[in-house]
């Protein structure tokens, strides 16, 4: 699918601003790589209980809350290879082979075939726990297709050293339609997230106190940037100019380079600013990576062939390099129209019809880039509360005492960010259905690992919320019982769902 062509006709505008060299390509695709395996690495200890049947988010429990998102037609385009058995050996599996293709990625060996290979698994792996999901997920495997048609393996890869390819005699920039929509997705990714931030709190100013009093996600850091409200005024509105206005400078002619640089600049120090203040997983470097794609060739060391770049043209392409460049081409179209379709509440989400649906699930090609578009007004906390049958009560998530104070770091109670993230997730009311499941699943779990006198003889599941926001005050505060076990069950309150404004969109 490979569809370049090392002309040396005189470089034209178009060549020049989406030009990529392969050495930096080359980077991005072992960077790539080893973030996956890093991935797989922080997911492992979570396989049992959300990726199979012995655990919380079990087969059924998977197609009900499908059924509730998208409706009982689900299963005309969703697919995962995990659905095929709900053993831990099964996922396992499943797991050390998406492992594998990764490596084969990272040295670049049969690479194309591998590309194709992990995307598959990957969104598997998505559509098995959709709850654990991350906008960072999402901008993973989007990246990941385009990878497919990317010239990523032509230097310093096995299947260079194979074929006899070097640096020395490649062209390295090139240009093609792959590359045109490397960029475009990018831009995407942030003009559509800052979009989605058009509103009064971040227009305010007030939007980042909101977020760094969530405190489920934020670090010692970001709790420390409360004591600067100026700045984090500063940072809300400049956040806005940057992904709605700035990142589009990637296509100016003139000084190109000089406005690439001062992106990959701003954004990779907005993502490490990001993973300093907030606990999210691989996100911020999910979205650092993407950046070393763009270096220019100088960075890197070797003399190399600095061929004018130009665009292929179509006479000069094999028919797979014709059918490559048409693909790319539908591709930055429908993750356009796509893109338009999330907006929220235009009159735009009338392009995601259901034949639009069925092909982005169907493929993969769903993205959903909101993250803190409305950030929320509560911060929530969790607490077990379990008697054993000695008589000790304690809190089953932290083992200390039971109390209704919040604790001093909410992110820290939780053993990994999934788990954080699925709880953050339940607060939401159309995941209702599952939040008894998750009592029964934490009280089956202490009492397969304690004694007969250990087990737990009752339980409840209480959800804490702490308003937060610039009229902070920890005094107002509402709690809910979620679930229980052998007492009476209480179900969702008026209050509650009140409180929660009907916002279901959240931000990671």
């Amino acid at each position: 699918m490979n569809t370049e062509n090392h002309s040396t006709v005189k470089s034209t505008m178009p060549g020049r601003i989406f030009s990529l060299d392969l050495r930096s390509l080359a980077i991005f695709r072992i960077a790539w790589g080893l973030t996956l395996i890093w991935d797989l690495v922080f997911r492992w200890s979570t396989l049992t209980a959300m990726y199979t049947d012995q655990g919380f988010f079990t087969r059924q429990v998977s197609f009900d809350y499908l059924e509730a998102q998208i409706g009982t037609q689900w299963s005309s385009f969703f697919w995962s290879a995990y659905w095929l058995s709900g053993s831990t050996e099964f996922a396992a599996t499943l797991f050390v082979i998406t492992g594998v293709l990764a490596l084969l990625f990272v040295v670049g060996c049969w690479t194309r075939v591998v590309t194709v290979g992990l995307f598959v698994m990957l969104v598997s792996l998505h559509y098995r726990n959709p709850l654990v999901m991350t906008s960072g997920d999402l901008y993973f495997k989007t990246l990941l297709l385009w990878s497919i048609f990317l010239p990523l393996a032509k230097v310093w890869s096995w299947d260079a050293r194979r074929a006899g390819r070097t640096v020395a005699n490649q062209v390295t920039p090139i240009a093609t339609f792959a590359t045109v929509g490397l960029i475009f997705q990018i831009i995407t990714m942030y003009f559509f997230t800052g979009v989605s931030k058009l509103n009064e709190v971040w227009f305010q100013g007030d939007a980042m106190w909101y977020v760094l009093r969530l405190d489920i996600y934020i670090t010692p850091f970001g709790k420390s940037m409360l004591d600067y409200p100026i700045f984090l005024k500063m940072v809300s509105w400049t956040t806005l100019f940057f992904e709605v206005c700035w990142v589009w400078t990637l296509l100016v002619p003139w000084r190109n380079e000089w406005f690439r640089w001062s992106n990959i600049v701003v954004f990779v120090g907005f993502h490490i600013g990001i993973g300093l203040s907030m606990s999210i997983g691989l996100f911020p470097v999910i979205c650092i990576i993407p950046w070393l794609a763009l270096l220019p060739g100088y960075v890197w060391p070797g003399k190399t062939r600095q061929a004018p770049r130009r665009f292929s043209s179509w006479i000069e392409l094999t028919t797979l390099g014709r059918l490559s460049q048409v693909t790319c081409v539908l591709l930055m179209i429908f993750t356009l129209l796509w893109n338009i379709g999330n907006i929220p509440h235009s009159a735009t989400s009338q392009l995601q019809i259901p034949l639009i649906q069925r092909i982005a699930f169907g493929f993969g090609l769903d993205q959903h880039f909101q993250m803190f578009d409305r950030p929320p007004d509560y911060s929530p906390w969790f607490v077990y509360e379990a008697e054993l049958k000695d008589g000790t009560e304690l809190d089953l998530l932290t083992g200390g005492e039971i109390t209704s104070v919040r604790p001093d770091s909410v992110r820290e109670i939780f053993p990994t960010f999934h788990w954080r993230k699925m709880h953050r997730n339940m607060v939401t009311k159309d995941l209702e259905f599952l939040r008894q499941t998750l009592a029964e699943y934490w009280v089956r779990q202490w009492n397969e690992s304690h004694g007969p006198e250990q087990q737990v003889v009752s339980l409840r599941l209480v959800c804490y919320m702490e308003e937060i926001g610039p009229n902070y005050n920890k005094e107002n505060r509402i709690s809910l019982i979620w679930g229980s076990v052998k007492t009476e069950k209480s179900q969702p309150g008026g209050l509650f769902e009140q409180m929660l404004k009907g916002n279901g969109d959240l931000p990671f």
